[in-house]
């Protein structure tokens, strides 16, 4: 009988995962304002699966989570464009009440209903592997 797989390595190799850190991603990039120079490009260079995916496990514990960069190496004004501040003339403040749809979109890409479609797949995907991996697991005690 093979070994049971850790849930934290069940987790860590979820194509799902996966899928939920690229759907995420590309939707951030979509909202993300269009005419700011290269930010588009650099949000999806920083933003690779691999480098946003972070797995930490214990005995007791799993935890998956995913962070995106919203303001990239070669972007830094990407902060800008997603949390505004100030007042007046001449601040983000201002530009966010001409372009409102461009603003907060690491925010707005988490909330949308696409991505929490992602990740009922990804927990119905895991759950039954876990729940198999955790019945070995007492069965061979």
């Amino acid at each position: 009988m093979a070994a049971p797989q850790s849930i934290t390595s069940i987790v860590s190799q979820s194509k799902a995962l996966e899928q939920v850190a690229a759907k995420l991603k590309n939707v951030m990039i979509f909202l993300a304002p269009k005419d700011t120079g290269n930010l588009k490009r650099q949000l999806n260079r920083a933003n690779k699966p691999k480098n946003i995916i972070k797995v930490i496990g214990t005995a007791t514990k799993t935890k998956a989570s995913i962070t995106l960069i919203a303001a990239p190496p070669g972007a830094r004004y990407g902060k800008y464009w997603n949390k505004p501040y100030g007042e007046g003339n001449g601040t983000t403040a201002t530009i966010k009440n001409r372009y409102p749809e461009h603003f907060d979109y690491k925010d707005r890409a988490k909330k949308d209903p696409s991505i929490q479609a992602e990740i009922k797949r990804l927990v119905k995907d895991i759950s039954p592997k876990i729940a198999q991996s955790l019945a070995k697991q007492l069965v061979g005690k």
